[in-house]
């Protein structure tokens, strides 16, 4: 076969890290915006490797976190291709961490899945890839994974899927896949450390929780290609989302439990100003999610681009009751109504909205 690659020893990409107090939120967990940046390091590195060319992140799909990760411990970091089309490299990152004063490694604390596209030098623009030949049986099922989730986000693209279409869709043999591909998207619910009761009452206002930052994007912040570190807009998104979670929750400490759905649109050169805006579109009884827009603004040739969007899923670190969410606009309820089709999707396949996608 052309310009294939054969599964080769050497090929996974680890990383290594200590979990020190600057890391850590205020409860002492990790910040999720960290573990991205790791995330998309080693990211890069894998792909790098695979393609031999400069690469871009587009998209981070089905990323969960499984258990909150304390302050002292240790984690390793590991990615490694898992499928290939013609000119994007599906990337496989798990997560292990040691507890601190213990030796026994808790397995898959992070699994996710990344997609990146590899640029020509000369030109900056999309090039082929080797294709990549899965040997092993978990690298042909992680290759058949990825090859549902390209299939599926190809088509959704084409045809602009609807919720009801994917329903619909569910009828018949492929159903199954397509929806637990779109499931890869929602948030998890994890057991988490915390059992005391608090009490806010109160609907909130989508205003509430409205948080605008603005970050200048210099040229120490680029890359190979020119363009923004993703690791250092990803870690941007999940500070200002963390930040719109705890201004809902009236400042209460809040965890990470899901990513999903977050793509980056466009590129981010040097000179231009980066508006990153948050607020909780979704609330159940226990769990709140932000949607996170991020618009590039050129002030002096007045230009603005949609950067990135993404949806960050939450759970205070109390087991309150989340404040109800006040649906204003119809903007307000569609937004709601999105991430409730989501769970309704989850009831239907799991059989309960507890029910975990995998």
């Amino acid at each position: 076969m052309k310009n294939a690659h054969k599964s080769q020893s050497g090929s996974v990409v680890y990383l290594d890290e200590w979990v020190s107090p600057e890391i850590v939120d205020g409860s002492g967990y990790l910040r999720p915006g960290k573990i991205l940046e790791w995330m998309d390091v080693v990211g890069v590195i894998a792909s790098s490797r695979y393609s031999k060319a400069p690469v871009v992140t587009a998209s981070i799909d089905g990323l969960s976190l499984n258990h909150p990760v304390e302050v002292g411990a240790r984690i390793t970091l590991s990615a490694k291709i898992g499928f290939t089309s013609n000119k994007t490299m599906g990337v496989c990152v798990s997560m292990d961490h040691i507890k601190r004063n213990d030796s026994k490694a808790i397995k898959n604390t992070v699994k996710g899945y990344m997609v990146f596209v590899a640029l020509d030098k000369t030109s900056e623009k999309p090039m082929p890839v080797p294709a990549f030949i899965p040997g092993s049986s978990e690298e042909q099922q992680l290759f058949q994974e990825g090859q549902i989730r390209h299939d599926f986000r190809k088509k959704k693209i084409k045809e602009n899927w609807s919720t009801e279409k994917i329903i619909e869709e569910s009828s018949n043999n492929t159903g199954h896949f397509k929806i637990r591909e779109f499931l890869k998207l929602l948030p998890n619910k994890i057991t988490a450390p915390w059992e005391s009761q608090d009490l806010l009452v109160g609907e909130r206002s989508r205003h509430h929780s409205y948080i605008h930052k603005i970050e200048p994007v210099f040229s120490g912040q680029l890359n190979f290609t020119g363009s923004l570190y993703g690791g250092t807009l990803v870690k941007w998104v999940e500070t200002s989302a963390h930040l719109s979670a705890r201004a809902y929750l009236d400042g209460m400490d809040v965890v990470m439990t899901a990513l999903h759905g977050l793509n980056f649109l466009s590129p981010v050169k040097q000179n231009v100003f980066l508006h990153i805006r948050s607020n909780v579109v979704h609330r159940s009884k226990n769990s709140i999610t932000v949607l996170t827009e991020v618009q590039s603004e050129d002030p002096i040739e007045n230009e603005t681009l949609e950067t990135l969007r993404a949806f960050m899923t939450y759970r205070p670190l109390k087991n309150i009751v989340v404040p109800k969410l006040e649906l204003k606009t119809d903007d307000d309820k569609k937004l709601f109504d999105e991430v409730k089709s989501r769970i309704q999707l989850q009831k239907m396949v799991y059989g309960s909205e507890e029910g975990r996608a995998t």
